[in-house]
């Protein structure tokens, strides 16, 4: 598949157009992501695995967890990283798609949402009542970068020096350096209910999945400007999990049960 370099774009002119809807992610999906060779894998929260689907859809194969299954992120073209949450097994999990192999990172903290490497190449994650945390996965060497407490369902990304992070209890979404300095806040509930899930696109425009507000809106990367880009009509129903893919400018939104849609930048 051929991809169109795209300019910078003022949030007004970004739309999507429907690709393909998937079905069998599973049961309560909580994370996602798009993977090279065009699969996509899902988190099953509560049957402690991870769905990878080939391109088509159709099932490729499940990995079984020793913990719940969180958030998930593809770090490089073999590497998935999965967060376990509050499990009694405090750790990340590195799951091998070459070889099929799984192991573990023991952790101080619970794991909830991940946001894949910062520019030294550390995991930057939500760690509960620690904060948004980072550990390195060479000498696993972790540390605080925001101290704020998070709930269990506040999603990280990371563009540049920027850290993105959604507040579900508060409706909130917002921007950090990574000195943990507070750069903006967008908080209106009449748009973005329950925000979970976030993603950020090749010009640090902020996607975020409103859950109980059942759209997919997006945020300017100065949090001045926003407005919705899918909702229910697009089949959005309590969606959770929402994936942009920068190297395709495609974007995964999956629902909390069954159903997913990857729709491409127009």
């Amino acid at each position: 598949m051929t991809v169109q370099k795209q300019g910078p774009k003022s949030i007004e002119d970004i739309s999507f157009k429907l690709y393909m809807a998937i079905n069998g992610t599973g049961k309560d999906i909580h994370g996602s992501s798009l993977i090279p060779d065009n699969k996509t894998v899902f988190t099953n929260h509560n049957s402690n695995s991870i769905r990878i689907l080939k391109k088509d859809g159709s099932l490729d194969y499940d990995v079984k967890l020793w913990h719940y299954a969180y958030d998930v992120e593809c770090i490089d073209i073999d590497t998935l990283v999965v967060t376990s949450g509050n499990s009694k097994s405090k750790c990340i999990s590195i799951v091998d798609m070459k070889y099929n192999g799984v192991k573990r990172i023991p952790l101080d903290s619970d794991s909830y949402w991940i946001a894949g490497t910062d520019l030294d190449g550390d995991l930057i994650y939500s760690g509960g009542e620690k904060g948004i945390q980072r550990i390195n996965l060479q000498d696993k060497l972790s540390g605080e970068i925001v101290l704020e407490e998070n709930k269990s369902f506040c999603y990280v990304a990371t563009f540049g020096n920027n850290i993105n992070h959604t507040n579900s209890s508060e409706n909130s979404v917002t921007s950090f350096d990574f000195n943990g300095e507070k750069q903006w806040t967008f908080n209106n509930a009449t748009v973005l209910e329950f925000p979970v899930d976030i993603s950020v696109d090749n010009n640090g425009n902020v996607f975020v999945a409103g859950r109980h507000s059942n759209n997919v809106i997006v945020i300017s990367a100065d949090g001045k400007q926003h407005r919705e880009v899918l909702s229910s009509e697009d089949g959005l129903s309590n969606p959770w999990s929402l994936h942009y893919d920068r190297s395709t400018n495609q974007l995964l939104v999956a629902n909390t049960s069954a159903t997913a849609f990857i729709h491409h930048s127009i």
